[in-house]
This record gives structure tokens, C-alpha cells and sequence, in this order.
């Protein structure tokens, strides 16, 4: 499997946002894609880590700041 695009790592991030309401910003999606490269793995490990053990409230946008204290 090839690494994803910068616009693919928001269309699966908007995944998330569609399916519990919770909002990533454009900046943490760059930030989550300058870190891993597009790396699946790691994409979906990085978000994973914030939104299952970080910012559990739904209601809270995730932040390019999350991303960062996640890595």
C-alpha cells in the first residue's frame, strides 16, 4: 500500500468527523501528515492516540496542538 496524499489524510480524518461530529482543522491535518509522511500506520495510529486517549469528548476540536503532544 502506497502512503497517502496530504488531501487523503483529510478525506479519512473527515471519516471520524462524519461519523461522531468531532472536527480535526486543516492544521492539524497538515501537522498529522508533515509527521507521518502519509504513512498509513502511522496516520491512523496518531489519530487513534488522540481521539481514543486524549480528546475523548467529542464535542472538543482536534487541534494541530493535539497532534503534536500525541507524536
Amino acid at each position: 500500500m502506497r502512503n497517502f496524499n496530504l488531501a487523503e489524510v483529510g478525506e479519512l480524518y473527515q471519516q471520524h468527523t462524519a461519523a461522531t461530529g468531532q472536527i480535526f482543522t486543516p492544521e492539524a491535518i497538515e501537522t498529522a501528515y508533515d509527521l507521518t509522511q502519509g504513512q498509513p500506520w502511522l496516520v491512523n495510529a496518531l489519530a487513534k492516540e488522540v481521539v481514543e486517549k486524549m480528546v475523548k469528548d467529542r464535542s472538543i476540536t482536534i487541534t494541530k496542538e493535539h497532534i503534536l503532544t500525541a507524536k
